[in-house]
């Protein structure tokens, strides 16, 4: 009996360091989460000014012709995973790789697969799913903008040559036990944007027609900034 306590006793200290440990994670977790929120609020305020004047472009041109061509036949379809980047997530990446894997098989096309998050990388390949492009997820907020600029380079360079036809966001969805969400981000879908008709035209220092593309390219870097701070 003696033997057997001496065999519990450091085991049992070593749950008792394992439980800080965790724990400690959990804080620093919650107040990166905190940071994260207060700012959230002006990184939305950002994004609806963008979408704002999208709204306010739109009623100065002809909608006909705003209708992105179908997705080329060659293109490949972009699928954006935004995981996690340390432990201590649960199924959080498990459930983001089951939803890629599913969004792949849902279309007969080539894919190219865009992973976010070291953890969430291991989840993928675990499912023998090797990311063509992957990049680790942010732990600090101020380099949400590194993040995003490198993503958008990355889809612009496919779009640009044709490697990429449409692009497929699959992020988390709010709460402990929401499903993954997948948002179409391309081709671009205006009529998403309701036409904002103001009294007087907006004044402009180019061609609507070309200041709408550049919109779009916008509202797609704040799709990806936004992920990351969420």
């Amino acid at each position: 009996m003696t033997e057997r306590l001496a065999d519990v006793t450091p085991r049992l200290a070593s749950v008792g360091q394992l439980a800080e440990v965790v724990g400690a994670k959990r804080a620093r977790a919650a107040a990166r989460a905190r940071e994260a929120r207060a700012r959230f609020d002006s990184v939305r305020a950002y994004t609806q000014n963008i979408d704002d004047a999208i709204g306010r472009i739109l009623p100065l041109l002809d909608k006909a012709g705003l209708t992105e061509p179908p997705a080329r036949a060659k293109g490949r379809l972009a699928l954006l995973v935004f995981g996690a980047e340390q432990g201590f997530a649960g199924v959080f990446n498990a459930r983001l790789a089951d939803a890629a894997a599913a969004a792949a098989r849902s279309e007969d096309r080539p894919k190219l697969l865009m992973l976010i998050g070291s953890r969430a990388l291991t989840a993928a390949k675990a499912r023998a799913m090797i990311p063509d492009w992957s990049h680790p997820m942010i732990v600090h907020l101020d380099r949400a903008a590194g993040l995003a600029e490198a993503i958008v380079t990355r889809l612009f360079e496919g779009l640009a040559d044709g490697d990429i036809g449409s692009i497929l966001l699959l992020h988390a969805g709010a709460g402990e036990e929401a499903a993954p969400v997948a948002r179409r981000l391309a081709p671009f879908d205006y009529s998403r944007f309701p036409s904002l008709k103001a009294t007087q035209p907006p004044l402009l220092n180019m061609p609507a027609a070309a200041l709408l593309p550049r919109l779009a390219e916008e509202h797609l870097y704040n799709q990806s900034s936004v992920k990351n701070a969420i």
